[in-house]
């Protein structure tokens, strides 16, 4: 997982043909011949982890960071891309894009974080 495109079966909530149904935007691209069981966003931990133990990273929903995307203050970091995302590009940890932190989309959401003992 990670470095394979398309994804492997299973791998997160990318943009296969199933986010075409229900009377959703039939004209979105999606990732040719990947298909999971979510046309929209998954619950929490619907796919492995990845090799750091991370579930869900890639693909679901941007996740809002606290950093601002730029110096003028403009926007605050998304990574990880959303479920109507084709571009390989974008469906990585590391890619980044902004929004503006009153933004209310469905394509957006955050991730909890709970510090360990060894990390303090």
């Amino acid at each position: 997982m990670g470095t394979k495109f398309p994804p492997p079966a299973g791998a997160g909530n990318y943009a296969g043909s199933e986010a075409r149904t229900g009377g959703w935007k039939a004209d979105w691209r999606t990732i040719d011949g990947y298909r999971d069981e979510y046309a929209r966003t998954s619950p929490a931990g619907s796919f492995k982890a990845n090799r750091y133990g991370i579930h869900d990273l890639g693909g679901n929903v941007w996740e809002w960071c606290q950093d601002w995307f730029n110096a003028k203050e403009e926007g605050r970091v998304l990574r990880g891309a959303s479920w109507n995302y084709d571009d390989p590009g974008a469906l990585l940890s590391s890619a980044r894009s902004s929004g503006r932190p009153e933004a209310r989309v469905t394509l957006i959401g955050f991730r909890c974080v709970l510090m360990s003992e060894l990390s303090r």
